[in-house]
């Protein structure tokens, strides 16, 4: 890995992600009203702000999801240098995200619901695929190598980077960049705030937050091979050493409650690194306050022989971020929330989805 970025909710930048971290401080520190609930805590990105260098013409052709991926690769270029030409060409990319493109879908449904067939707006359409925002950042970027999509909720990032670095393993791609992102329309938050486990106050609290908070977010990892970034003289911020993933049939929006399968991928992950527990420098939790998950998880470490390792819950400060939530558990680890040593990434998607990595940082 020689490039990482991340924005959250506030936090519209890399370097204000890990400051936001430092300080103990939410990035999450909006409030909106939801009819019915009140008023509630989320995060939110400034994308015009995030992308206020990009050509306005571009920009108009692109939907909120698609500028906050475009945004977090800029930051990544920003902190690691502008690829050449020749190297950019020889990119490849990998899009993640848990939800897609709300709110283009929305707006495109919205003509329908009104008009009728007529009211289906073309120039909508284009952005209501799931992969839209590779294709805006891979035309952006000139990025002409191996293209991929996932969509599988919280456990997005994780298969994302999966797939990224089974493929330059293999031979097939010299170098991918792994961009994650997820966006939350009004709409959309009406409806996680319904959940029992949305939180009420953005008070982050001694010992962490009781309750989930959503929040836009989006990150950028660039994964290339150890030649790749030896030609290019690049800085090594951390290797790939394994992936594992369970799953069970939990019904939707539910996961499971023993942590059983998610113990699973857990230990898959640290099998395939050749890692025991006890050589496991931090965990990086998916805990968010939301008291289901994070017992879950809790049990899901002890069935998996961590128990006793050292764990950071990045979410208690940038928020729940769903798709993105792996990389920005990686970001915010290698941003200062943990220190340098073996990582062990934990996600989990609702329906009974859990994806774990294993990083070795390099200090």
């Amino acid at each position: 890995m020689t490039g990482a970025s991340g924005l959250a909710g506030a936090a519209a930048s890399t370097a204000e992600l890990a400051a936001a971290l430092a300080e103990g401080r939410p990035c999450f520190d909006g409030v909106e009203y939801v009819e019915g609930i009140g008023e509630v805590p989320v995060g939110r990105v400034d994308v015009t702000a995030a992308t206020g260098k990009l050509n306005p013409s571009r920009a108009r052709r692109m939907d909120p999801l698609s500028r906050l991926a475009t945004a977090a690769v800029a930051d990544l270029y920003a902190r690691h240098g502008t690829p050449s030409r020749a190297e950019a060409e020889a990119t490849g990319i990998v899009f993640a995200t848990g939800y897609g493109p709300v709110t283009s879908v929305l707006r495109f449904h919205e003509g329908v619901l009104r008009q009728g067939i007529t009211g289906a707006n073309p120039s909508l359409f284009a952005n209501t695929v799931v992969n839209a925002a590779a294709g805006h950042v891979a035309m952006l970027h000139r990025y002409r190598g191996y293209t991929a999509t996932i969509a599988n909720g919280g456990t997005s990032s994780i298969l994302a980077l999966q797939l990224a670095a089974r493929v330059i393993a293999r031979g097939a791609a010299e170098r991918i960049m792994v961009v994650v992102a997820d966006e939350f329309p009004e709409q959309a938050l009406a409806t996680q705030a319904r959940l029992p486990g949305y939180a009420r106050s953005a008070r982050v609290a001694p010992g962490g937050r009781t309750g989930m908070v959503l929040s836009e977010g989006a990150a950028a990892i660039l994964l290339e091979s150890e030649e790749a970034a030896a030609a290019r003289s690049a800085d090594v911020l951390a290797r790939v050493a394994g992936f594992g993933a369970a799953g069970e049939p939990a019904g939707i929006g539910r996961i499971g409650r023993d942590g059983g399968a998610w113990a699973r991928a857990l230990r898959a992950a640290m099998a395939e690194a050749g890692a025991s527990p006890e050589g496991i420098g931090t965990v990086v939790s998916a805990a968010s306050g939301y008291g289901l998950v994070d017992l879950a998880q809790a049990r899901a470490l002890e069935l998996a022989g961590l128990a006793d390792s050292p764990v950071v819950a990045p979410k208690a400060h940038l928020g729940e971020t769903y798709g993105s939530a792996g990389a920005l558990g990686l970001v915010a680890a290698l941003s200062g929330a943990a220190p340098h040593g073996r990582l062990l990434l934990s996600s989990f998607a609702y329906g009974g989805s859990y994806a774990a990595a294993v990083f070795d940082t390099v200090s």
